[in-house]
C-alpha cells in the first residue's frame, strides 16, 4: 500500500471489488506461509501457544496433500482463531537472473567512498521477489577499481542485465493503462561479491562464497527497485565480510496454506508492551540443505563422527573419474557402511520418555500440573 496521502492502492492483479479506496471494509489476506528458504522436506508442524483460541489446544497440526485437498473441495476461505491442519501447497518459483554488467568510475568527492584503488571484486546477483523470496544468480562479473588516481576514490555501478545485453527494469507505471502487471513490476534486483577471492591479485581460493551487498551500515539488502537499472557501490562496509551467504536453492521457496485460516480479533494495541502475545506460534520440523563447503575452515552441518561419509563419497567420485573401479568399490562400499551407522545412530532411535528424580514403578505416566507445567506428585 502506497501513496496514503492521496488514497491510492496499488494491488498485484486486476481488482474484483468496490473500487472506492476510502472504504474501511478492507480485508488484507495472509494465505500462504513460507516456509525457510533451505526447506527440502516438511514433516511436522505443530501449535504450541493458541493466545486467540480455545484454551488449551495446543497440537500438532494434520497434514493435508494436495490430491485429497483437491478431491475434498476444501473451501480455501474457512477461518478461525487457529489452524488444525496445513495444506502443501506449490512453490514460489524465482525466475533466474542472467548476466551482470559493472562499470568503475572515480568519484570527485574524495570523502565520498573508501573503496581502495587496485582492487579486485567478483560481483553476481538475483531476483528479489515478493518478500525475500531470492532466485537463482547471475553470472558474475569480475571488476577492477584501479582508476589512475585523481584524488577520490573509487565507485562501481552495477547494471543487471539479460542475456542480450538489455537492460533489466520494469517499465514505469502509469495509473491509466496499467491494468495488468509490467514485465519486471515488483522484481527487485539483490547483489551479492564472492568473500572467497583474492582481491589483490584477482583470482579465486577456491569455490565462490556470495556474500550479499548491504546498505552502508545499517546490514540490510542493498536493492535496486523494479524500475531502476543500477546501484551504487562506494563504501567497503557495503561489502561487508560477516554479510549473509547466499544459500543454493535455485530460487524454489517452499510453502503451506493453514486451514482453517488464522485470524485474530485481538487489537494491536491492546499488546503495545507485549504485541506477540495476540500471535499464534508455529513450530516445524523439517529435513534443511546445508550450506556448500567453500572456505578452506567450513565445518559441514552433520555430525562430527560422521563426516568421513564426505571423504568417502569424494574419493569414489575421483577414483571413478580416474578409471579405478577396484579402488572405486572400495570406497563405494565405506560409505555404505558410513550410512547404515548414519542411520542406526539417528534416525532409527527409539521414543523415550525422560524424567529428572526417583522412579516409581506404578507410574505409568509422566502427570502435569496444566497451570504450573510442574509434575504432580
Amino acid at each position: 500500500i502506497s501513496g496514503m496521502a492521496t488514497q491510492a492502492i496499488r494491488v498485484r492483479e486486476p481488482l474484483r471489488a468496490t473500487t472506492t479506496v476510502s472504504d474501511d471494509t478492507w480485508i488484507i489476506k495472509h494465505r500462504y506461509y513460507t516456509l525457510p528458504s533451505n526447506t527440502i522436506e516438511l514433516l511436522s508442524v505443530s501449535n504450541r501457544d493458541v493466545p486467540n483460541g480455545v484454551p488449551g489446544i495446543t497440537t500438532k497440526l494434520a497434514c493435508i496433500d494436495a490430491p485429497y485437498e483437491e478431491s475434498a473441495n476444501i473451501r480455501e476461505d474457512s477461518t478461525s482463531t487457529y489452524a488444525d491442519s496445513y495444506i502443501l501447497t506449490p512453490p514460489t518459483i524465482v525466475a533466474a537472473a542472467e548476466k551482470l554488467n559493472v562499470v568503475v568510475e572515480e568519484d570527485g568527492d574524495p570523502g565520498a567512498g573508501d573503496i581502495p584503488n587496485s582492487y579486485w571484486i567478483e560481483f553476481c546477483w538475483a531476483f528479489y521477489w515478493d518478500g525475500g523470496h531470492i532466485g537463482p544468480l547471475s553470472e558474475s562479473f569480475t571488476a577492477q577499481t584501479d582508476k589512475g588516481g585523481q584524488g577520490g576514490s573509487p565507485l562501481l555501478r552495477l547494471y543487471p542485465v539479460s542475456a542480450d545485453n538489455r537492460s533489466i527494469q520494469s517499465p514505469p507505471y502509469v495509473a491509466v493503462t496499467d491494468v495488468e502487471r509490467n514485465p519486471y513490476e515488483g522484481y527487485r534486483k539483490v547483489f551479492f561479491y564472492n568473500s572467497n577471492y583474492d582481491h589483490i591479485n584477482g583470482t579465486r581460493l577456491g569455490l565462490p562464497t556470495w556474500r550479499m551487498i548491504t546498505n552502508k551500515d545499517e546490514h540490510t539488502p542493498f536493492l535496486a527497485e523494479d524500475e531502476d537499472d543500477n546501484i551504487t557501490i562506494r563504501w567497503m562496509s557495503e561489502l561487508h565480510q560477516g554479510n549473509p551467504r547466499y544459500e543454493e536453492h535455485d530460487g524454489q521457496h517452499q510453502r503451506i496454506r493453514p486451514y482453517p485460516r488464522p485470524q485474530s480479533t485481538t487489537n494491536y494495541e491492546e499488546h503495545d508492551e507485549n504485541p506477540e502475545r495476540q500471535f499464534s506460534q508455529l513450530e516445524t520440523r523439517y529435513y534443511y540443505k546445508p550450506n556448500l563447503l567453500t572456505l578452506n575452515t567450513d565445518t559441514p552441518e552433520m555430525p562430527y563422527e560422521m563426516h568421513s561419509c564426505i571423504v568417502n563419497a569424494a574419493l569414489e567420485h575421483v577414483f571413478i573419474k580416474n578409471g579405478n573401479a577396484s579402488m572405486a568399490q572400495l570406497y563405494t562400499k565405506r560409505l555404505a557402511d558410513d550410512m547404515k551407522r548414519l542411520e542406526r545412530r539417528y534416525t532409527d532411535r527409539v521414543d523415550v520418555q525422560y524424567q529428572r528424580g526417583s522412579f516409581h514403578s506404578g507410574q505409568r505416566a509422566i502427570r502435569f500440573d496444566t497451570a504450573s507445567l510442574k509434575m504432580k506428585s
